[in-house]
Formats: C-alpha cells, structure tokens, sequence
C-alpha cells in the first residue's frame, strides 16, 4: 500500500512538472499548427490518466476491503464490528477523495483546461473515456472466465 503511495506520488509530481515546463508553453502553438493532433494526444493521455489512476486506487483500496471483510467474518461484538468497519471505510474514503482532488485526475482538468473550448468541441476528445472503459470491461471479462473455470473445477 505505501508502495502505492509512492508512486501515485512521483506520477504526480512528474506530469505536473511536464505539464508546466512542456505543453503550457507549447500548447497555442500546437493548437495553432496541429489541432486535430494535439486533442487526440491529450485525449491518450487523458485515458491514460484516467487507467492509471484506476489501478494505483485499486492497489490502495484493496487492502482496506480485505480488512472489511475479515472484520465481518471475525467472531467479535456487532458493537465492534460496527465500529471497526466505519474506520475502514472512513479509511476508504479519505484515500479515495484525496486522491479524485489532489492526484492525477486534477492534471487531467489542468490539460483540458489549456486546450479550453478547442478540447470541448471536439467529438474526438470523448474517447478519452473509452481506454479506461474497455480495459476495465476486459478486467471484468477475465474475472468472468475464471469464475467459470472454477465453476467447471468443482
């Protein structure tokens, strides 16, 4: 989970500073000479964003569902279980909203709002949804074929 962290953290770091020192300067150039280019690479990286946020929320919130449910299966109070599992979540969610508001998807508003309304007419900056969208649909698919051969296992 720290491991995580960290590496939310250098992600961060690392694409704001490229945000700043590279496309903020360069960016009514290549909106000027190559619009239609410029909007489908920020579109990628968008995606790309939205991917890795993804997997790195996942990597830190698995640990605390993992907790949640030995919490309910442990053979403590309801009182207790109770409050155990509000620490979880309160947990959970302190992560998750940290992470929405200061971590990688606030650079994805800090590059759509350089690009301005150019990003926003543009049918093909939608797609940026659709990287995140299909891999997590194909995750799902892989979970599903497993479960089924499990099924046929027993």
């Amino acid at each position: 989970m720290g491991l995580s962290v960290v590496a939310y953290a250098i992600s961060f770091f690392l694409l704001k500073n490229a945000i700043d020192k590279w496309l903020r300067p360069n960016i009514a150039w290549c909106l000027e000479n190559w619009e239609n280019t410029t909007v489908a690479l920020v579109t990628g990286i968008l995606g790309v964003l939205f991917l890795i946020d993804g997997y790195i929320s996942s990597e830190l919130k698995t640990p605390l569902q993992r907790l949640s449910v030995k919490i309910e299966s442990a053979d403590i109070s309801e009182k207790e279980k109770k409050f155990l599992l509000s620490r979880t979540q309160q947990s959970n969610e302190t992560f998750k909203e940290t992470l929405k508001r200061f971590g990688l998807l606030s650079i994805a508003s800090v590059a759509t709002k350089l690009l301005g309304k150019t990003f926003d007419e543009k049918l093909l900056s939608n797609l940026c949804y659709f990287v995140p969208l299909a891999f997590g649909g194909w995750r799902i698919y892989e979970v599903g074929r497993v479960l089924k051969k499990m099924r046929k296992g027993k």
